[in-house]
Parts: C-alpha cells; structure tokens; sequence
C-alpha cells in the first residue's frame, strides 16, 4: 500500500478547494451589427487584468464563458470588432466608430462609465445580457 505525504495531501487539498470555490460568469453579447468578434478584457476590483477573450459571433450571438475566477469583485469590457482588425477602431477626437460595452450594461456621460457602475460581485455564478452599442 503506498501512502501520501501529510504535505502532498494538503497540497491536493488546496488544489480541490480553489475548483470548488472557482465561480463561472457567462455573459451573452448582442449586436445589431455585422462584425467578426467580439474582444473582452475582464479586470478584477484592483483594477488587475485577469482575463482576455476573442469571442466569434452566431448568428449575432456572442457567448463568453469564464469558469476560473476566484469570488471577488469584477468589471468587463468590451467592442465589437466590424472590420476584423483586432483594434478599437475610433474618430480622429477619440470616440469610438465601433459598437463597445462595459459589464452591467453601463454607459457613460461624455466618456466612460464609472468603475462602481460597471463593478458586479462574482459570489455564486453570474448571468449577465449585454447590448453593444
């Protein structure tokens, strides 16, 4: 019979709790415009970058699914890529030419929106529909 280490098992331990603890956010993009992708960037309360995402539209459907963050505090954006560049593709004064959206279906007066509006808590699963405009 072979037998773990006290420190393997708590090892492995530690490796199951952060599956089991690991929250999923899945979010739905529409668009009424013809493009290519979708871009994602996901960012944690710290304003730390976890997560970025190139997501394929069907039949103007885009799905993103997350299945690795810890519980915390999270804010997204994102743009519809039209042309397929890989670039935000903006006016010369730096307003956006392609549809974009931030989490939470924030908008923003005269420039983004806050990051409190686009903040969502990520304790249980999270659905979110988000409209790019």
């Amino acid at each position: 019979m072979h037998r773990l280490p006290a420190s393997s098992c708590i090892l492995l331990l530690c490796g199951i709790g952060n599956v089991l603890f690991a929250q999923e956010l899945k979010v739905e993009f529409s668009s009424t415009e013809r493009g290519e992708s979708v871009y994602v960037q996901v960012f944690n309360q710290a304003d730390e970058f976890v997560s970025e995402r190139i997501i394929p539209f069907k039949n103007e459907i885009a799905e993103m699914v997350i299945t690795d963050l810890e519980p915390g505090i999270y804010r997204f954006q994102a743009f519809h890529d039209l042309n397929g560049n890989g670039e935000l593709d903006t006016y010369w004064y730096k307003l956006p030419k392609e549809p974009y959206a931030f989490s939470n279906n924030a908008r923003g007066s005269m420039g983004p929106p806050s990051k409190e509006d686009q903040e969502f808590e990520l304790n249980e699963d999270v659905f979110q529909k988000i409209k790019l405009q």
